[in-house]
């Protein structure tokens, strides 16, 4: 009877004890877990702090001008907020960085329709490409900062970048500066300058810098007036195959002299044949005072001139030449070391021999008015008016660039 109850008991015993350990293990494990979710808690919390912490380090540093702080909170700020990451980039931008500069180019560039973010990654793009220090690249650079297309507008340092790409004979930044220095009414008129420019141009067969050399010489822009090397230049530009130019041309030649008036016969032919309708007429006028048994040879000239214009390139002073040994003319012709010498620095113009030359431009957008020309008894022809205000005044890229709005200036 005994053994019989120690095998019922037994085992309720050891079913407890096992219960029991089953719970105190259990407890022990829940506090154990719960000690670790503490822990957790708190190396979070530390954790969070030192970051907080590092951050308000980096923040400063960036705020002082450390560099790769600045970058480094940038980078953080592209995704979560791009307005923030454009102002860190700026501040390292500014302190000549390339990688914030590129960075700049490209988040600028994140909207194709924000007109003003366009500018600026352009102002960015042609901030780096300058650096290379390509002509294109100093032209188009300073002509940003003269606009204040993306930048705040400054036309000094633009100019001097401008100035870099002229010398080395980039001819736009040349033709731009020939016009900078025309545009009246600014600290920056300076007449003798821009015939510098001009001259430079015309240096190297440019048309339009040979017709705003002659334009300088007509009205003393820069330099004294002369009626020969108006011609002379004028010819040049006429020898491109200009049909203004070569009207232009004939106008200085038209009078009673027989031989000019052969050449004007010319140059209006030439014109009339391009398209310049108006040069029909004046080549008329001059038909009479040629003389009948003269006007077939001249054309007969002029047929030969104009296949020679038509092989363009010409070679310059090919077709000036030509008229030269036909009609024996000995008229201005400039060696390259004159033309270098036209270049050279002159002492600033008195108040009164610039008030001169404006006055002289204004007339000759606005009145008829004649010229002096090679024989005192010929008929004065040339209308100073027939001459367009592009050889004169600013080009269109000038008037563009110096009529910046106050919208434009905010860029």
């Amino acid at each position: 009877m005994f053994d019989v109850t120690w095998l019922f008991i037994i085992p309720i015993i050891v079913l407890g004890w096992l219960i029991s350990r089953y719970f105190a293990t259990r407890n022990m494990q829940q506090q154990e877990k719960q000690q670790q979710i503490l822990k957790d808690i708190k190396y979070k919390q530390v954790l969070e702090k030192a970051k907080k912490a590092e951050r308000e380090e980096k923040i400063f540093k960036a705020s002082t001008g450390h560099i790769p702080s600045q970058l480094s909170l940038a980078k953080e700020c592209e995704v979560t907020n791009p307005v923030a990451a454009i102002e860190w980039y700026e501040k390292a931008a500014a302190q000549d960085n390339e990688m914030a500069q590129y960075a700049l180019a490209r988040l600028y560039r994140r909207d194709p329709l924000d007109q003003q973010a366009m500018l600026k990654a352009n102002y960015w793009q042609a901030f780096i490409d300058v650096k290379q220090k390509s002509p294109e690249s100093l032209f188009h650079f300073g002509l940003l900062l003269i606009q204040g297309k993306g930048v705040e507008a400054d036309p000094t340092l633009g100019i001097d970048y401008i100035q870099q790409a002229a010398t080395e004979e980039f001819l736009p930044a040349t033709l731009f500066l020939s016009d900078w220095y025309v545009a009246e009414e600014t600290d920056h008129y300076l007449p003798q300058q821009a015939f510098y420019w001009r001259i430079q141009a015309a240096k190297h067969n440019d048309l339009d810098g040979l017709m705003k050399t002659a334009f300088c010489y007509k009205v003393g822009l820069g330099v004294e007036k002369d009626v020969d090397r108006v011609k002379y230049w004028l010819e040049r530009a006429a020898e491109h195959d200009h049909p203004e130019a070569q009207y232009l041309a004939g106008k200085m030649y038209l009078g009673a002299c027989a031989n000019n008036a052969a050449i004007a016969y010319i140059w209006f032919s030439m014109a009339y044949a391009g398209g310049y309708k108006k040069a029909r007429v004046v080549r008329d006028e001059a038909a009479p005072l040629i003389g009948i048994e003269s006007i077939l040879n001249v054309q007969n000239i002029a047929k030969e001139i104009y296949k020679i214009l038509k092989k363009q390139p010409v070679t310059p002073h090919s077709i000036i030449t030509l008229l030269d040994n036909c009609y024996g003319r000995k008229g201005y012709r400039p060696t390259l070391a004159d033309i270098e010498s036209f270049g050279e620095t002159h002492d600033d113009m008195s108040d009164d021999h610039e008030t001169s030359i404006k006055e002289e431009i204004a007339i000759s957008m606005t009145e008829a008015n004649a010229i002096e020309t090679d024989n005192s008894n010929e008929k004065p022809a040339m209308k100073v008016d027939d001459w367009t205000t592009s050889w004169g005044s600013s080009s269109d890229m000038m008037l563009q660039t110096t009529s910046i709005t106050s919208d434009e200036t905010k860029k």
